[in-house]
């Protein structure tokens, strides 16, 4: 057993599975070690805690676990966001839920263009561009009573990221050109910032002070690429 803040890629090694008990957080510090096929049950560690990836509660998951140890499971790929945050240095993290690129407090000015389609749009503005999987739409993606059906999930969107403005916001006269989108595999969506210093990428949710560092500066001349992950999830599920 080790905790959530001492977890390094060496407890990952010759492992057969792993189990995360927590909430979705210590899911998402866990998860991002992974980058093979090792099986993950998620126990919800207390009924207090937000544990939406958490297959199983505390109260009542010995049967299951039981079950678990005993092989009788199956598993399922969830597809993951890969980014890669080029500009001082290049640094890169994959996302079970969401990746945000915007401003750090998500509520002031994100200057930014984006490559969609081929094409890098203008100079635009909004709190930030938020990058969603199918699994972790709930998480903050479907968060906005005046999402366009158009931008939204649906039952065809499994295997496809999707991308929307974050209170998209006017440049001058200029409204912003691309607001949402969708990302196949094998397609790349890049982020170019004009933040003067308070521009972050962020990983599921990291703070900036995250002990993992999985929140990185995002400011001027810097460009996140963002994909589909090599290495989707094998997430544990029970009949």
């Amino acid at each position: 057993m080790v905790l959530r803040e001492n977890l390094t890629q060496e407890h990952f090694k010759d492992r057969s599975a792993v189990v995360v008990v927590g909430g979705d957080g210590t899911y998402f510090g866990t998860a991002c070690f992974i980058h093979d096929k090792l099986p993950v049950l998620g126990i919800r560690a207390s009924p207090d805690s937000e544990g939406g990836h958490m297959k199983l509660s505390f109260d009542d998951y010995l049967p299951r676990f039981e079950d678990f140890v005993a092989g009788k499971y199956r598993t399922s790929e969830k597809v993951r966001i890969e980014g890669k945050v080029m500009g001082n240095g290049s640094k890169a993290d994959v996302a079970t839920n969401d990746l945000y690129m915007g401003d750090m407090l998500s509520t002031g000015y994100f200057r930014h263009r984006i490559e969609y389609g081929s094409m890098w749009t203008k100079r635009q503005g909004a709190s930030g561009v938020l990058v969603s999987t199918y699994d972790g739409q709930e998480g903050w993606y479907n968060n906005n009573y005046n999402l366009p059906q158009e931008a939204r999930f649906s039952s065809e969107d499994k295997e496809n990221l999707r991308f929307r403005l974050v209170s998209p916001k006017r440049m001058g006269t200029y409204e912003p050109e691309v607001r949402f989108g969708i990302i196949r595999p094998g397609e790349v969506l890049r982020v170019q910032s004009y933040m003067i210093e308070t521009g972050w990428a962020s990983f599921d949710g990291a703070k900036r002070l995250h002990p993992r560092g999985r929140a990185f500066e995002f400011n001027r001349g810097s460009i996140t690429e963002v994909r589909h992950s090599d290495h989707p999830l094998s997430v544990v599920e029970f009949d």
